[in-house]
């Protein structure tokens, strides 16, 4: 799995050096990488490479205003994974398009 994830983590770090990118993007490819079907277990993963990327200083999270400002999050890397997955539990389904959090490269 650790394979599996270092190529998740790679892919997305790319992404994030050519554009903003979601948290959808990322558990999308958690999914097509693991075939995993476990929300439970998805929601996980993607909280793992999160925390793993933004300790690394790899991506930072943020989100836009009215004006399609970025605006990074001011917190530690753990209030921004535990906010992360606050607000998805709180959405009651799995992150889409435009949902909680965009990152990008530093």
């Amino acid at each position: 799995m650790a394979d599996v994830t270092k190529k998740i983590a790679d892919d997305f770090v790319a992404e994030a050096q050519d554009d903003y990118v979601g948290l959808w993007s990322l558990l999308w490819r958690v999914r097509e990488y693991t075939g995993e079907s476990s929300q439970e277990r998805v929601r996980g993963i993607v909280l793992y490479i999160l925390s793993d990327l933004l300790r690394r200083q790899l991506i930072v999270a943020g989100t836009f205003t009215s004006d399609s400002e970025f605006v990074t999050w001011a917190s530690s890397v753990d209030l921004t994974v535990t906010e992360i997955e606050r607000q998805w539990l709180q959405l009651g389904r799995e992150p889409d398009i435009g949902d909680i959090v965009w990152f990008k490269s530093p």
